[in-house]
């Protein structure tokens, strides 16, 4: 539901998140695991579905087999579409069309984001490599799940496919493991938040 009034969202945990002015009082991980475990990856495209969540674990699974699992790298991964809890998942060219404004409004999430659990904000070197890290779940999901036209689009020729498929769960089960995931993570890297306040 809309509120025209303060430009603002009810989200699942009954926070009324704003488009203006959002902080880290606004985010929390519940809110971040719930919508993004019922928000369809392709724009609902897909044979079967497939959430924003698994894509995140999946992203994380990617990063641990490519030997860079460190807590940093993990965390960025399992959060990098954490925005996406109110944004949607846009679609690529929808998202050229509304340039500056859609890359600002991503861009002042995540770093509200990246406040909220403590994460120093990536550097180029690690935008790179969630970039290709992402750019290889997309591959290996359209393989999984769309049309093969599709695969063969999009791969153009590219033979760098990821060493793993990406895993379908059961909702909660999704849930339980992002959760577990990001709470160890948080934990093993001694963040400032503790579990109780995500």
């Amino acid at each position: 539901m809309i509120d025209k009034k303060c430009k603002s969202i009810d989200m699942h945990s009954g926070i009324s998140f704003p488009y203006e002015g959002f902080t880290i009082e606004h985010v929390n991980l519940d809110d971040i695991i719930h919508h993004l475990s019922l928000l369809n990856r392709w724009s609902g495209a897909t044979k079967t579905p497939f959430s924003v969540l698994e894509h995140s674990l999946y992203c994380d699974d990617l990063v641990i087999a490519y030997s860079r699992g460190n807590n940093k790298m993990r965390l960025l991964a399992l959060l990098h579409d954490a925005h996406e809890m109110v944004l949607t998942d846009i679609p690529s060219p929808l998202k050229e069309l509304f340039k500056p404004f859609i890359s600002k409004l991503i861009y002042d999430l995540d770093m509200v984001i990246y406040q909220k659990f403590c994460i120093q904000p990536p550097n180029e070197e690690e935008k790179a490599y969630i970039h290709d890290i992402d750019r290889k779940a997309m591959l290996g999901e359209a393989k999984a799940f769309m049309p093969y036209a599709v695969y063969l689009r999009l791969s153009d020729g590219e033979m760098n496919m990821p060493d793993r498929e990406p895993t379908t769960y059961y909702l909660n089960t999704a849930q339980q493991i992002y959760r577990s995931r990001i709470i160890g993570l948080l934990e093993r890297s001694r963040k400032c938040i503790s579990v109780q306040t995500v």
